[in-house]
């Protein structure tokens, strides 16, 4: 919680200096006790209630002041909320190296899991586009709310050879681009716009990475990568050139570097995973930074309803304990 206008907390003080002064008031009652002739006139005397009552007006008296006083310095509380006009861009890497079971059950398999479980937990108001890439990139599903469409284009994704993320960066772009100029309610902003890549590899088809990350530049849309994979990571596959029953190894280690020399260069942010766990986490991070925004609301509302139950609470134990208002 934080305050509007905090030096207005200083009437606190005033409220505890009331309250340091009831104390001190209390206890010089005790030094002016009063002395009768019999044990009759004393029980005559002294009042049967209960000596803790007198102090529950008093207590709850000065908690509507302290709540009075911190409303009067207007409370703040933060919250996040969906961003609204937000598209997001998945484009998943789906080159053959992605079959390495270095990440179980395998790169591709951990890959849809968990970006159907991003893919979920977006808010309504989010749109989510999907683009695939290996030697060619394609917009698979262009940005929709519709997410059983997004779930069953996820799970038949096709392998292949090569890996083009320049492509795949451009016609992400291009789909961002082409769904904002289809939906021109309002000017588009390239803030509202994020691309999250995931690869494990560098660029061995298509455009250079160099090209892509200038015209992301120019449209102002950041691009978030994700390293998916291990150094150990290799795929198994026959040789043509031999009659040899046994399959050869091929070993695909992960690529980083490039990764996070797009990320850097277009302000987004660079992940790194090797496990499914992992991955989940990482798409955590990016849904509560793309998705989500930090507001704030004003409760000062809330502090004087308290302050008006405690005056309530007050005035009524007054009149049914002593018969009169405090």
């Amino acid at each position: 919680m934080t305050f509007a206008a905090p030096y207005r907390l200083f009437f606190l003080v005033f409220v505890f200096a009331l309250f340091v002064a009831y104390v001190i008031l209390q206890r010089r009652k005790r030094v002016y006790a009063l002395r009768f002739s019999s044990v009759e006139l004393f029980d005559s005397a002294v009042t049967r209630s209960p000596m803790w009552r007198k102090h529950i007006p008093a207590g709850l008296f000065l908690c509507a002041l302290a709540a009075t006083s911190i409303s009067f310095a207007q409370p703040l509380r933060s919250f996040e909320a969906p961003k609204e006009q937000t598209t997001i861009i998945l484009a998943l890497d789906v080159s053959l190296s992605m079959e390495a079971q270095d990440v179980e059950p395998t790169r591709i398999e951990a890959a849809q899991q968990a970006a159907q479980r991003f893919i979920d937990d977006m808010p309504d108001t989010i749109d989510v586009g999907l683009v695939t890439f290996s030697g060619q990139a394609s917009v698979v599903v262009s940005p929709t709310k519709d997410r059983a469409t997004l779930a069953a284009a996820l799970t038949h994704v096709q392998l292949d050879q090569a890996t083009a993320i320049g492509d795949a960066i451009g016609i992400s772009l291009r789909s961002i681009e082409g769904f904002h100029s289809l939906n021109a309610a309002e000017p588009f902003d390239p803030q509202s716009a994020k691309i999250v890549l995931l690869s494990d590899g560098e660029t061995t088809a298509g455009r250079s990475e160099q090209d892509a990350i200038a015209d992301a530049k120019q449209a102002g849309i950041e691009i978030s990568t994700i390293s998916f994979g291990t150094p150990s990571g290799y795929i198994l596959y026959d040789d043509p050139a031999t009659a040899s029953i046994e399959r050869l190894r091929y070993n695909v280690p992960v690529a980083e570097q490039n990764l996070q020399e797009i990320a850097t260069a277009t302000n987004g942010i660079s992940f790194q995973a090797s496990s499914l766990e992992e991955l989940d986490n990482v798409y955590d991070n990016i849904s509560s930074t793309l998705a989500y925004e930090t507001k704030t609301q004003q409760i000062a509302h809330w502090f004087n309803a308290i302050a008006l139950v405690l005056l309530v609470a007050v005035a009524t134990m007054s009149l049914f304990w002593f018969q009169r208002l405090p």
